[in-house]
């Protein structure tokens, strides 16, 4: 009969872990009480609409990017062969027309999401309501999925 080998964390762990914790809660005192740079709804969400491209670029990368999803990449690759890959090159088909078509349409406009501008291209609160609850269903989908 196998023992089970139980993994816990090592004193040096615990200190790692502290420590990124402390530092992680004194950024955001620190921001909370100083108020930094964003004063307003619009420097918080789109930066003022001052910010380059690159910060940018990470903040969209990080927000689809997590660490479920660095493991399970390899982990699907593994189990269903690089086919995996197609799906990809979808994705990146879908991009590219929306940086064409979508995004010379929304970015001069003063809103801060596509609910916002749905709201306002058919005067209805609905319409938003409804285009926010298929997001949230889609990505849901999506999760799942993978």
């Amino acid at each position: 009969m196998e023992s089970k080998r139980v993994l816990s964390f090592h004193y040096v762990d615990y200190i790692v872990f502290s420590v990124t914790l402390v530092v992680s809660i004194i950024i955001g005192v620190y921001y909370a009480f100083t108020g930094g740079r964003q004063r307003t709804t619009e420097e918080y969400l789109v930066g003022n609409r001052q910010m380059s491209v690159l910060p940018v670029a990470i903040s969209l990368m990080v927000s689809f990017e997590s660490a479920i999803m660095m493991i399970g990449v390899p982990a699907e690759v593994y189990m269903y062969g690089f086919i995996w890959i197609w799906g990809e090159v979808g994705l990146l088909i879908a991009d590219l027309i929306s940086i064409k078509l979508i995004v010379p349409l929304i970015h001069p406009l003063p809103i801060t999401s596509v609910y916002e501008y749905l709201e306002l291209r058919f005067k209805s609160h609905s319409v938003r309501l409804l285009g926010t609850a298929l997001g949230i269903l889609i990505a849901v989908s999506i999760n799942n999925s993978r």
